[in-house]
C-alpha cells in the first residue's frame, strides 16, 4: 500500500511539473530525442517571459523530475520517456479530457510537429498494451 502510495504522489508531482511545460521536461528526461531548441513566437503569442529572466525549471527541479520520472519507468516496466507521456496521459484522462492527441498536445503544450517525435512511443505503449492497461488499473 506504501509503494502505491508513493507512485500517486510522484505522479502527482510529475503531473504538477509536466503541464504547460513544452519540451523542456521531456529534453532533460530523454535527451536522445534531440527537442532542445528555442520554439519560434507564434504570430500574437505573449512571451511567457524576458530573454533575462531566469529559467522556468531549477536545475534542482529538473533532477528531481528525472529521478522521479525514473522511478515511476521502473515501476511501470517502461522506458522513462514512456512514464513522462504516461503521466500526461493519465492527467488527461483524470481530468475527463480524455486520451486523444489534442489533450496531451494541450497538457504538454507541445504542437504537432513536436509530437510526431513522440507518437513512435505512444504507439508502442498501445502495442504492448502498457497504456491503456495501465491507465484503466491505476485510476482510482
Amino acid at each position: 500500500m506504501e509503494k502505491e502510495s508513493n507512485i500517486i504522489r510522484t505522479l502527482s508531482f510529475l503531473a504538477l511539473q509536466m503541464e504547460d511545460s513544452e519540451t523542456e521536461l521531456l529534453s532533460a528526461i530523454a535527451p536522445e530525442l534531440n527537442i532542445d531548441y528555442e520554439r519560434p513566437k507564434a504570430r500574437g503569442e505573449r512571451r511567457r517571459r524576458d530573454e533575462d529572466d531566469e529559467p522556468r525549471y531549477a536545475d534542482e527541479t529538473i533532477k528531481k523530475v528525472v529521478k522521479q520520472t525514473n522511478i515511476l519507468a521502473k515501476y511501470l516496466d517502461v522506458k522513462p520517456l514512456q512514464a513522462a507521456l504516461f503521466v500526461a496521459a493519465f492527467s488527461c484522462e483524470l481530468n475527463g479530457r480524455g486520451f486523444e492527441k489534442e489533450s496531451i498536445c494541450r497538457f504538454l503544450r507541445l504542437n504537432n510537429i513536436e509530437f510526431l517525435l513522440l507518437k513512435s512511443e505512444f504507439d508502442d505503449m498501445i502495442a504492448q498494451k502498457n497504456l491503456s492497461s495501465r491507465l484503466q488499473d491505476h485510476l482510482p
